[in-house]
């Protein structure tokens, strides 16, 4: 098998997989751009879960080994399904993924080239991020030739360059592709950062048309994002590298984010938690991120009651949980966890970190991109913005709590790394900014707006609120229809 086929293999498997999975559990049909996302990231999280249990327990990754695993993944749910059917009554509430039709944009054109170009460039290795030499190509080769994650091999004192802590999603990947090809091929790995770029742009399409504006703010929004999501990747030479799957956890959180409060259900904790445990599997400041979704997402719960805050806290968390238990695990067995790591926090050091935050964001190959995250604060002054800002602004203070409270030199760290930590949040800041400052369609007379979801029944409000909400005239619904 070549190594491209190898990789589209793979991602499609990955996706069915996903698939399977998410119609088992409680959904909210998002379109089926956001379907797409949340079933490669439910796909990702169980191929993680597979090969991090067949190395625990001392299974090789052979080709062999992974067909079947694939097959057992595809499956499963299947055979759940069929065991469970006496139970079906049980579940006649919950949302079925159903088929959409994809009505297609100007703006998402301008994404899909923008993405494109991307896809075109990786694989040439121009844009190559010096972290797939140094790091995550390094140990997603170790990975294919050992067969599994060798823990005792990162352990070893003088590979700390290669951050032997970091959670192990992206090796995965790049060796399981690599195993179904029998070859590691650097060139056509690069393809998995295109893959997370355009899960990024279909995440923030799914929102933007979920937040109830016109069609040219939608599709103004999908262009912004896909150029700068290309251009800061381009510019920035990161093809190879983790930064995009921490952007695509956040991007797929957004539109349970920008759900009111009192409107979310079993679907928004199902979203929430395939976010989490994405970004926990993705890096080590994934973890954190994971942690601060998981957070914001219960209080906003509490609304409902402990009870059901509690509830969906169990369901929310539990994905992340079996990603991050394992990890740990490991890392502190085989004593992963570097000493640079974290030190006593330093107020002194902020003397050169200031300034090395201001050059980083100004490089002259970003374009001015970075600064779209210094208007973060705008986001907490409007209402149905203010979840994302809490989440952003947290990550964003952690990020900088680190820099504050390592014993590594501080511009160097700083430089080394600050543009890339901001991209994680960039697509979001921007998906808020839009629906921040664009007006909204279909708003309900008593003020509030309910997602289009939510009017078809496929929402979370009850019965009884929905046979309450007045009837739009049928013209007007017709002049409204959605992107």
């Amino acid at each position: 098998m070549s190594p491209v086929l190898a990789f589209f293999v793979l991602a499609l498997l990955l996706l069915l997989v996903g698939r399977g999975f998410r119609q088992l559990l409680p959904t909210v049909d998002r379109g089926a751009a956001h379907g797409v996302v949340l079933s490669f990231l439910a796909g990702a999280v169980a191929w993680h879960l597979l090969l991090q249990t067949l190395t625990l327990v001392g299974v090789p990754w052979r080709r062999t080994v992974l067909a079947a695993g694939l097959l057992l993944l595809l499956g499963l749910p299947r055979w759940w399904k069929r065991r469970s059917s006496s139970r079906r009554g049980e579940w006649e509430h919950r949302p079925q993924l159903r088929a959409t039709t994809l009505s297609i944009g100007w703006g998402d054109g301008i994404a899909a080239l923008a993405v494109l170009v991307f896809a075109l460039l990786a694989p040439s290795l121009w844009i190559t991020t010096p972290d797939f030499v140094y790091h995550w190509g390094l140990k997603g080769e170790h990975a294919f030739l050992a067969r599994g994650i060798d823990s005792a091999w990162l352990g070893r004192p003088w590979n700390w360059s290669l951050h032997p802590d970091y959670p192990h999603l992206l090796p995965i990947l790049y060796a399981s592709t690599a195993r179904l090809a029998l070859r590691f091929d650097a060139s056509t790995l690069q393809l998995w950062s295109a893959l997370f770029l355009g899960g990024i742009v279909l995440a923030a399409r799914a929102a933007l048309k979920a937040a109830g504006i016109g069609r040219g703010a939608v599709q103004g929004g999908v262009a912004l994002v896909g150029l700068a999501v290309a251009s800061y990747s381009i510019g920035y030479l990161m093809a190879g590298g983790a930064e995009g799957m921490m952007a695509l956890a956040l991007a797929a959180a957004l539109p349970t984010l920008l759900t009111p409060g009192e409107q979310l259900g079993w679907g928004a904790d199902v979203e929430i938690g395939l976010a989490a445990a994405f970004a926990a599997a993705s890096k080590i400041e994934g973890v954190p991120l994971a942690a601060i979704l998981l957070g914001v997402h219960l209080l906003r719960r509490l609304r409902g009651g402990v009870r059901t805050a509690a509830q969906a806290t169990l369901a929310a968390a539990g994905p992340a949980l079996a990603v991050i238990l394992p990890w740990f695990f490991l890392a502190r067995r085989y004593h992963l966890f570097q000493p640079t790591n974290a030190g006593p926090f330093d107020l002194a050091r902020g003397r050169v970190i200031l300034p090395a935050m201001l050059d980083a964001m100004n490089a002259p190959e970003l374009h001015g991109l970075p600064w779209v995250v210094a208007l973060l604060p705008l986001l907490a002054l409007v209402g149905r913005t203010r979840p994302l800002a809490a989440v952003l602004g947290a990550q964003l203070a952690f990020y900088v709590w680190v820099y504050f409270a390592s014993v590594l030199e501080p511009r160097f760290y700083v430089l080394s790394n600050f543009a890339r930590l901001l991209f994680h949040l960039l697509p979001a800041v921007l998906v808020g900014l839009v629906i921040a400052l664009a007006p909204r369609e279909g708003a309900e007379p008593d003020g509030r707006w309910y997602p289009p979801e939510t009017a078809q029944g496929q929402g979370e409000r009850s019965q009884e609120a929905a046979a309450e909400k007045p009837r739009r005239p049928v013209e007007q619904i017709e002049i409204q229809g959605g992107p």
